[in-house]
């Protein structure tokens, strides 16, 4: 017997409403999942972003990049809480994929986040190595731009070149450069604690070629004393 049209269709619809029905509480939960954590993603940021504003890293950016602070403003702590909002958004996105069983494209997602925690305890031993980095170079520069403001290097210098109307900031050129070598000093390890490999190499042979030419410099320097302590009795 050929089943009459109306039941067909009766039948045809009972099954979508129950396939309806029995997915939407799964749609309905994928939907939550979303806006939840959509919410926490942006606490998260706005947590860190204020976080990080109180340690004041913007200004430490800007001092560290440029001479002129009053240029355009580095906003480092909105960059790094942007990178944070997108890294809870892909743990949202992967519970929202599975929660509606899409687990096709939640398998590059998880790819994703397995490279990104394989690459966290790089990341966190360069963080903590260039840290060591800036307070070495930091307490180096300010115990050597000390010393050599309390030997009045500036106002010696100024007065044997007999140009004592323009003070020439000699120490703070000095304490500058020491402060860049101890970074560059310590960029290899850096850089070997991230595993840039292409990278290693030639900024070894650049601190080898630097730390090799030092002898030389101080050499220089002590033969540059000698000199002018001859020249000075010679005047006198």
């Amino acid at each position: 017997s050929i089943p009459k049209e109306g039941t067909v269709v009766e039948t045809t619809w009972n099954e979508i409403t129950a396939a309806v029905a029995a997915y939407a509480p799964r749609v309905l939960g994928a939907i939550a999942i979303l806006g939840v954590g959509w919410l926490v993603a942006l606490g998260v940021s706005a947590g860190v972003r204020a976080l990080l504003r109180r340690t004041t890293i913007d200004d430490r950016v800007v001092g560290w990049l440029r001479r002129d602070p009053s240029r355009a403003r580095v906003d480092a702590s909105a960059g790094i809480a942007k990178g944070v909002y997108y890294l809870v958004m892909i743990f949202v996105l992967v519970a929202f994929f599975q929660s509606l069983g899409l687990t096709l494209i939640t398998e590059p997602l998880n790819h994703l986040l397995n490279q990104v925690f394989a690459f966290a305890p790089k990341l966190l031993a360069a963080g903590a190595l260039l840290l060591v980095a800036l307070l070495a170079a930091t307490v180096l520069k300010r115990i050597l731009a000390r010393v050599l403001d309390g030997s009045r290097f500036d106002d010696r210098v100024a007065a044997e070149s007999g140009d004592g109307a323009r003070r020439v900031s000699v120490s703070n050129s000095i304490a500058e450069t020491v402060y860049w070598l101890v970074l560059l000093l310590f960029l290899p390890a850096i850089l070997g604690a991230l595993g840039l490999e292409g990278l290693l190499a030639p900024v070894q042979n650049l601190a080898s070629e630097i730390l090799s030419y030092i002898p030389n410099i101080l050499a220089a320097g002590i033969i540059l004393l000698v000199g002018w302590f001859v020249a000075r009795v010679v005047q006198r």
